[in-house]
Protein backbone atom coordinates (compact mmCIF):
# COMPACT_ATOMS: atom_id res chain seq x y z
CA UNK A 1 0.00 0.00 0.00
CA UNK A 2 1.51 3.54 -1.09
CA UNK A 3 0.91 6.10 1.45
CA UNK A 4 2.05 10.10 1.36
CA UNK A 5 5.17 10.80 3.21
CA UNK A 6 5.15 13.55 5.70
CA UNK A 7 4.79 16.66 4.62
CA UNK A 8 2.95 15.17 1.33
CA UNK A 9 5.96 14.61 -0.93
CA UNK A 10 6.61 11.86 -2.43
CA UNK A 11 5.32 8.16 -1.29
CA UNK A 12 6.74 5.28 0.18
CA UNK A 13 5.31 1.59 0.73
CA UNK A 14 4.49 1.01 4.50
CA UNK A 15 4.61 -2.73 3.87
CA UNK A 16 7.78 -3.98 3.26
CA UNK A 17 8.66 -7.09 1.42
CA UNK A 18 8.91 -9.90 3.74
CA UNK A 19 11.28 -12.80 2.86
CA UNK A 20 9.81 -16.16 3.59
CA UNK A 21 11.72 -19.17 4.23
CA UNK A 22 10.06 -22.76 4.09
CA UNK A 23 11.53 -25.85 5.22
CA UNK A 24 10.91 -29.50 5.29
CA UNK A 25 9.38 -30.20 8.39
CA UNK A 26 12.15 -31.75 11.16
CA UNK A 27 14.73 -29.17 10.17
CA UNK A 28 16.13 -26.57 12.33
CA UNK A 29 14.78 -23.11 12.04
CA UNK A 30 17.51 -20.60 9.63
CA UNK A 31 19.54 -24.04 9.34
CA UNK A 32 21.40 -24.11 5.91
CA UNK A 33 20.62 -27.01 3.60
CA UNK A 34 19.18 -28.36 0.36
CA UNK A 35 15.63 -28.83 2.10
CA UNK A 36 14.79 -24.93 1.96
CA UNK A 37 13.50 -22.44 -0.42
CA UNK A 38 13.15 -18.31 0.01
CA UNK A 39 10.11 -16.40 -1.76
CA UNK A 40 8.72 -12.96 -0.91
CA UNK A 41 5.52 -12.99 1.22
CA UNK A 42 2.62 -10.79 0.41
CA UNK A 43 0.21 -10.73 3.28
CA UNK A 44 -3.15 -11.40 2.38
CA UNK A 45 -5.70 -10.80 4.98
CA UNK A 46 -8.65 -12.34 2.80
CA UNK A 47 -6.93 -15.41 2.08
CA UNK A 48 -8.60 -18.57 3.62
CA UNK A 49 -5.14 -19.99 3.96
CA UNK A 50 -1.77 -19.54 3.62
CA UNK A 51 -0.24 -20.99 0.28
CA UNK A 52 2.90 -21.25 -1.51
CA UNK A 53 4.17 -21.75 -5.21
CA UNK A 54 4.38 -25.51 -5.96
CA UNK A 55 7.75 -25.23 -6.75
CA UNK A 56 9.08 -24.58 -3.40
CA UNK A 57 7.63 -28.06 -2.78
CA UNK A 58 9.25 -29.58 -4.94
CA UNK A 59 13.18 -27.60 -4.16
CA UNK A 60 11.98 -28.89 -0.27
CA UNK A 61 11.71 -32.44 -1.78
CA UNK A 62 7.86 -33.00 -0.09
CA UNK A 63 7.46 -35.48 -2.38
CA UNK A 64 4.04 -35.99 -3.81
CA UNK A 65 3.35 -38.81 -1.44
CA UNK A 66 3.39 -35.99 1.06
CA UNK A 67 0.86 -34.31 -0.77
CA UNK A 68 -2.75 -33.86 -0.59
CA UNK A 69 -4.81 -32.82 -3.27
CA UNK A 70 -8.03 -30.47 -2.73
CA UNK A 71 -9.91 -28.26 -4.47
CA UNK A 72 -9.55 -24.79 -3.39
CA UNK A 73 -10.84 -21.21 -4.49
CA UNK A 74 -10.02 -18.03 -5.26
CA UNK A 75 -11.12 -15.10 -6.45
CA UNK A 76 -9.91 -15.76 -10.07
CA UNK A 77 -12.28 -19.34 -9.50
CA UNK A 78 -11.63 -22.68 -8.45
CA UNK A 79 -8.16 -24.72 -9.00
CA UNK A 80 -6.44 -27.57 -7.67
CA UNK A 81 -4.07 -27.26 -5.14
CA UNK A 82 -1.50 -29.72 -2.78
CA UNK A 83 -1.88 -30.00 0.87
CA UNK A 84 1.59 -30.20 2.84
CA UNK A 85 3.20 -29.67 5.80
CA UNK A 86 6.30 -27.23 5.74
CA UNK A 87 8.19 -25.30 8.31
CA UNK A 88 7.47 -21.42 7.81
CA UNK A 89 9.84 -18.65 9.03
CA UNK A 90 9.83 -14.78 8.12
CA UNK A 91 12.43 -12.01 8.14
CA UNK A 92 11.49 -8.58 8.14
CA UNK A 93 14.35 -6.20 8.62
CA UNK A 94 17.08 -7.83 10.57
CA UNK A 95 14.30 -9.57 12.87
CA UNK A 96 13.29 -13.34 12.07
CA UNK A 97 10.27 -15.00 13.12
CA UNK A 98 9.70 -19.14 13.50
CA UNK A 99 6.39 -19.99 12.94
CA UNK A 100 6.68 -23.64 13.17
CA UNK A 101 4.83 -26.06 11.23
CA UNK A 102 2.35 -25.08 9.24
CA UNK A 103 -0.32 -26.79 6.84
CA UNK A 104 0.11 -25.07 3.55
CA UNK A 105 -1.14 -25.39 0.41
CA UNK A 106 0.42 -25.41 -3.36
CA UNK A 107 -1.71 -24.05 -6.26
CA UNK A 108 -1.36 -26.55 -8.87
CA UNK A 109 -1.09 -23.82 -11.64
CA UNK A 110 1.42 -23.07 -14.36
CA UNK A 111 2.51 -20.10 -12.75
CA UNK A 112 2.86 -21.73 -9.02
CA UNK A 113 5.10 -24.73 -10.56
CA UNK A 114 7.39 -22.63 -12.51
CA UNK A 115 10.53 -20.84 -10.00
CA UNK A 116 11.26 -17.92 -12.64
CA UNK A 117 7.57 -16.57 -12.10
CA UNK A 118 6.73 -14.24 -9.69
CA UNK A 119 4.14 -16.32 -7.92
CA UNK A 120 4.55 -14.97 -4.27
CA UNK A 121 3.67 -16.53 -1.12
CA UNK A 122 0.41 -15.34 -0.11
CA UNK A 123 0.48 -15.02 3.56
CA UNK A 124 -3.46 -15.73 5.07
CA UNK A 125 -4.78 -16.93 8.29
CA UNK A 126 -4.07 -20.29 9.06
CA UNK A 127 -0.04 -20.20 9.19
CA UNK A 128 0.57 -16.98 9.39
CA UNK A 129 -2.34 -14.65 11.55
CA UNK A 130 -2.50 -17.65 14.11
CA UNK A 131 0.93 -17.59 14.70
CA UNK A 132 1.98 -13.38 14.50
CA UNK A 133 0.35 -10.32 15.27
CA UNK A 134 0.45 -7.79 12.55
CA UNK A 135 0.54 -3.96 12.99
CA UNK A 136 0.19 -1.58 10.42
CA UNK A 137 -0.62 2.14 11.23
CA UNK A 138 -1.21 3.95 8.12
CA UNK A 139 -0.90 7.36 10.02
CA UNK A 140 2.16 6.60 11.75
CA UNK A 141 3.47 4.55 8.72
CA UNK A 142 4.90 1.51 10.90
CA UNK A 143 4.60 -1.81 10.50
CA UNK A 144 5.24 -4.60 12.87
CA UNK A 145 5.17 -8.17 13.27
CA UNK A 146 5.30 -9.84 16.53
CA UNK A 147 3.86 -12.95 18.52
CA UNK A 148 -0.05 -13.29 18.98
CA UNK A 149 -1.13 -12.47 22.06
CA UNK A 150 1.78 -10.00 22.30
CA UNK A 151 3.17 -6.95 21.02
CA UNK A 152 4.82 -6.48 17.95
Amino acid sequence: MRVPAAGGGATHDIRPPLRVKTRRPGCMAWATGAAEAYAIGVIDSGAFTTSVPMWMLDMMGIAAEDRTEVPAYSAPGHFTAHRARTGMEVKHGRRRQDMGTADVIAPDTEGSRNPDSDCPILLGPDGFFDRLGVCMDHGAETFQLGRVGGRP
